[in-house]
Order: structure tokens, then sequence, then C-alpha cells
């Protein structure tokens, strides 16, 4: 997948975030050894997005993500509530969403990652 395509993926997502009432905190959170493609809010909820364009949405989530590539997630995630909101209680989700190519007729598919809660 090309920048472009995985782009137009996350500007897909974050409009339907931002029209179901989510604020988009920041997009593209990178430290040394991750990066966060969206994290968004509302009211006490946090919310940690992982964007895949993908032409095959019948790809098994698991290929997608390895136990790895959360663990990333997970600290990255750990990382900007402690720089950004060490003092706030929030309940933190992580969710993968994959979206069908090409844009704009697209489909979103969102997975929670069940066993993942801050």
């Amino acid at each position: 997948m090309s920048w472009s395509k995985g782009e137009d993926a996350e500007d897909f997502v974050t409009q339907k975030l931002e029209a179901s009432g989510w604020t988009i905190a920041i997009r593209n959170y990178r430290r040394r050894g991750f990066e966060i493609d969206i994290i968004a809010s509302r009211a006490d909820r946090l919310l940690c997005v992982e964007v895949k364009g993908r032409a095959n949405r019948h790809e098994d989530p698991q290929q997608i993500l390895n136990p790895r590539k959360i663990e990333r997630l997970n600290r990255g995630m750990a990382t900007w509530l402690q720089q950004h909101a060490p003092n706030e209680i929030r309940n933190a989700e992580f969710w993968l969403c994959i979206v069908e190519l090409p844009l704009p007729a697209g489909t979103v598919q969102w997975l929670k990652l069940e066993g993942w809660e801050g």
C-alpha cells in the first residue's frame, strides 16, 4: 500500500470519528519504536486506532497485528497518556480499523482488540 492510500484511509477514518462526536487528539503519534495512527477522545473515553487500508477486507486481523505490534501500541498509548493526561482517569480502548479500498466508496470495519483496556 502506498503512503497516499494509507493517508487517505486515515483521513476517511478521522472523518467518520469526528462525525460520530469524537475529538481527534493527535494523528500519527510517533516515538522511537512505535506509531499510533489516531488518538481520539469523547467524554471519559480515549480511543487508540490503528488504521489499515486493504483491498482484501477478508484478511485475518491476526495477520495484520502481531503480538509485537500490539505491545508497541500499548507502550505508545501509555506514553501518550503519561505525557498529555497524567492526572486524568479515562477508559482507554484500542481498535483496529480496516478500510476497504478504493475510496470514497470504501467501507470501514472496526475490530476491538479484546483484552486491551487501560
